[in-house]
């Protein structure tokens, strides 16, 4: 950008070079031609008529000059209205889901986002306005990049080259105001530890011991969906933290509530300050759970994985201090509830045609094999087994007469309909 200021410069200093040329040569001119100047006080008030008639003229140009380039600034800077300072704002979720329903396998669903936050991006990189609609742009889709595959080169090299655009544009917005900034870098840091989340879970690493949502100043978002998305991925990382410590304790090492795994956690011997910890985390969880519940409010889509994700956190409590009241299934059956309504809103008469249709039934199944499982395990009657297992069967079934693309997207699910099937 240096190379454009320069240009400007040497214009501005050629056309007042210009500017005093023409005025010296009608002054010359004047005064040769004419006989006005007989005297030595009529050329010297004339010297000093034209000394300030270019000093005039020079301080015209640089106030229209300044006057511009303020104009310019504003325009650049204004952030007045936008969209990430929206209460009222909402996702158009029904149009996110049709945008990408010729993407039937993973990898198409990749291109396709990547292309699109790409293009977006180019069309809105201008102005502070455009580019706080671009970032809201992006963070209505990070629920589409929860599904990619993190672990491909091409999808990291991506994600890369996207937050390096992102963050050399942000630092182009150097005349904002500082609470502008704020919202901005806010929202910056809030796609980018998200992702840096959904990399790490993916990859099944262990999360910095700090966490990344707590950087993250989640009292300055006033968005819903950005508040919606920093809670719900601030209680996923107390409830990896509670893992982590589970795991370090028990030397459990798969996050499913299989059979084996449920035994396991409940009938661990845990030390007072170890179930402390464990506990502070599962509440400190299910706090931000609340909080995202009340920032999506009605939004179909996000209760579903927030519910989900709150039912996670009661049944691991319920693991871990080996008690279960008897309305411990409530919050999975919600969660189930909630993502049954999703699948019958986004999914048409039940036929998985793309990638995120195929999610969406796929979440749904998840649920349903999560609750039989638990109640499989919890149940001590054997005609009460039987019936389960016979559940199990009919939702593999449900399974098999998808037509997946991808059979693995299931895997979890057949992981749980195997262990009460063969228990």
């Amino acid at each position: 950008m240096k190379w454009k200021h320069r240009i400007k410069y040497w214009l501005i200093a050629l056309a007042l070079t210009i500017v005093a040329a023409i005025m010296m040569y009608v002054g010359f001119a004047l005064y040769y031609d004419t006989i006005y100047f007989d005297t030595v006080n009529s050329v010297l008030g004339f010297g000093i008529g034209l000394v300030s008639l270019l000093i005039s003229v020079v301080a015209l140009i640089f106030s229209v000059i300044t006057y511009v380039s303020i104009d310019a600034v504003n325009a650049l800077s204004s952030m007045e209205g936008n969209v990430l300072c929206n209460e009222n704002y909402n996702a158009e979720y029904m149009q996110l889901v049709e945008q990408y329903d010729d993407c039937t396998t993973q990898l198409d669903l990749q291109k396709k986002l990547f292309l699109d936050l790409d293009e977006y991006f180019k069309k809105h990189g201008k102005t502070c306005m455009a580019f706080t609609d671009f970032l809201q742009y992006f963070l209505d889709r990070l629920l589409w990049l929860a599904y990619l595959d993190t672990k491909r080169e091409d999808y990291q090299i991506a994600v890369r080259q996207i937050i390096e655009k992102i963050e050399k544009k942000y630092n182009e917005f150097n005349a904002i105001s500082n609470g502008n900034q704020y919202v901005l870098r806010e929202h910056i840091k809030l796609i980018k530890n998200t992702l840096n989340y959904q990399s790490v879970s993916h990859d099944g690493k262990e999360l910095d011991a700090n966490g990344k949502m707590l950087n993250i100043r989640g009292r300055m978002l006033i968005n819903g969906v950005s508040k919606t998305i920093y809670y719900d991925y601030l209680g996923l990382e107390y409830h990896k933290k509670a893992l982590k410590k589970i795991r370090e304790l028990t030397g459990y090492s798969d996050e499913e509530f299989l059979s084996h795994n449920m035994d396991l956690i409940s009938k661990f011997s845990y030390g007072e300050e170890d179930k402390k910890e464990i506990d502070l985390y599962l509440n400190q969880a299910k706090l931000a759970f609340e909080q995202a519940t009340l920032s999506s409010e009605a939004d179909v889509l996000w209760k579903g994985y927030i519910s989900f994700n709150m039912a996670r956190i009661d049944l691991l409590s319920y693991l871990v201090n080996n008690s279960f009241p008897e309305n411990w299934h409530n919050s999975l059956e919600e969660a189930i509830e909630a993502r049954y309504f999703v699948r019958k809103i986004f999914v048409a008469n039940n036929e998985v045609d793309s990638f995120l249709e195929l999610e969406f039934a796929k979440e749904h199944i998840y649920a349903q094999a999560l609750l039989l499982s638990m109640q499989h395990y919890l149940s001590k009657d054997k005609a009460e087994r039987v019936k389960l297992s016979k559940a199990a069967e009919k939702l593999g079934d449900e399974i098999s007469q998808i037509n997946t693309h991808n059979e693995n997207i299931f895997t979890r699910s057949l992981k749980y309909i195997c262990d009460i099937t063969k228990a």
